[in-house]
């Protein structure tokens, strides 16, 4: 896969990765206004989600840094409001595998799926089952 691919590719697992961020959130208040036993496990599980959203993000911001030093002219800007830049790394073995490197380091997107899941899971024990699954419509909606 080239790197042009790759970079759109992450961009687009991260937007995921922030929007099941921000349904653990709703979860997490729904929970809270039932008067979960499990709502600090939950909190605890939101905060460790954000966290590992926050670390991928900033990993993109990395590879993206890497590039840009290596050769401005290989990052393509964004072409519509969608913020994802392209990284073209050509015949640049080493600029891929750094890249590469960085991202295999620094992506949490597997962490953040997991936790979205035990979230989930707990919210339903909660909450029911229904009622999880009007909240994430909600967000999908959106």
């Amino acid at each position: 896969m080239d790197a042009g691919r790759k970079a759109y590719r992450i961009a687009r697992t991260t937007d995921v990765a922030r929007w099941k961020a921000k349904g653990g959130a709703l979860l997490v208040e729904a929970a809270t206004k039932q008067g979960s036993p499990n709502c600090a496990t939950m909190q605890g599980l939101l905060l460790e989600i954000d966290d590992a959203v926050a670390e991928t993000l900033a990993t993109c911001e990395r590879v993206l840094t890497v590039a840009h030093d290596r050769d401005p002219r290989l990052i393509d800007p964004p072409e519509d409001e969608d913020d994802v830049y392209v990284i073209r790394s050509g015949s640049n073995p080493a600029l891929r595998e750094t890249m590469d490197a960085i991202w295999a380091k620094g992506n949490r997107i597997a962490k953040v799926d997991e936790l979205s899941k035990q979230l989930q899971q707990l919210a339903e024990d909660d909450l029911g089952v229904a009622a999880v699954h009007q909240l994430w419509e909600t967000i999908s909606d959106y």
